[in-house]
């Protein structure tokens, strides 16, 4: 009975026999086989190529988080494009998926999933206009410059067209990413947005051009006209400064 049982129990190595087929795995079980992991080639509009390998299971965000560490540009204001094909999946599809349908369109193509990173402009305007709260306004006013860099030519127009912008924070922001443009690209940028010759000064280039556009964008009103001062003053600071180093260089 009990007593016979408890005797039995008690005796040393049997709670051990017990217990070890609950921690041996079974014989006939089999290994599951491991996912290769997926290896990215991802360009920017700009041109920039980066490359990253991800896990197995990763998702369309986990690639825009990984960039968003890479590059700073937030995942929210990335639009990622697949292959030829520039389709744009959610963020909860699953890459794995994508490479499948990239390998149907060539053998060549089933190795590395090829993708385009743009920047969803509308998505950021929602963010500087505070659509979502302060402090996504000030993570994209901070972002405003790098998105620029990263995003070509269309971004640069995009963000000139947001400094005759209604509300100041926005003109600001816009201001300080037009100012962060690398000078050297004046010359082949800016003249495509406004039309005409780029003068060899950015500022004299901006105290024309850009105060006459945005001045004539908005009528009477003399805020382009400030932001516009306010972006010549940028720049030529920052040309002064960049003299200043080449010269103790």
């Amino acid at each position: 009975g009990y007593s016979s049982m408890q005797a039995e129990l008690s005796r040393p190595g049997v709670i051990g026999r017990l217990l070890v087929p609950l921690s041996t795995p079974c014989s006939n079980s089999k290994r599951l086989p491991s996912l290769p992991k997926i290896d990215v080639a991802l360009r920017s509009v700009a041109g920039h190529e980066l490359e990253v390998q991800l896990e197995p299971l990763s998702r369309c965000i986990d690639l825009k988080r990984k960039v968003a560490k890479l590059w700073k540009v937030p995942a929210s204001f990335q639009q990622i494009l697949i292959g030829e094909s520039q389709l744009v999946p959610r963020d909860y599809e699953y890459l794995n998926a994508k490479i499948q349908d990239q390998a149907a369109a060539g053998p060549e193509l089933a190795c590395t999933l090829l993708v385009t990173m743009r920047v969803s402009w509308e998505c950021v305007l929602r963010h500087l206009e505070g659509r979502f709260g302060p402090k996504r306004r000030t993570t994209a006013a901070r972002s405003l410059s790098e998105l620029v860099r990263r995003d070509g030519q269309g971004s640069l127009n995009a963000v000139v067209s947001l400094l005759a912008h209604p509300d100041r924070y926005v003109r600001d922001a816009a201001v300080n990413a037009v100012a962060a443009v690398p000078i050297q690209a004046y010359k082949g940028d800016l003249p495509g947005i406004f039309g005409g010759i780029c003068s060899p000064n950015p500022e004299e280039y901006v105290d024309g051009v850009v105060k006459t556009t945005l001045a004539s964008s908005s009528g009477s009103n003399p805020t382009p006209t400030v932001t516009a001062n306010c972006l010549a003053i940028k720049l030529a600071a920052r040309r002064r400064a960049e003299e200043l180093t080449i010269i103790r260089g």
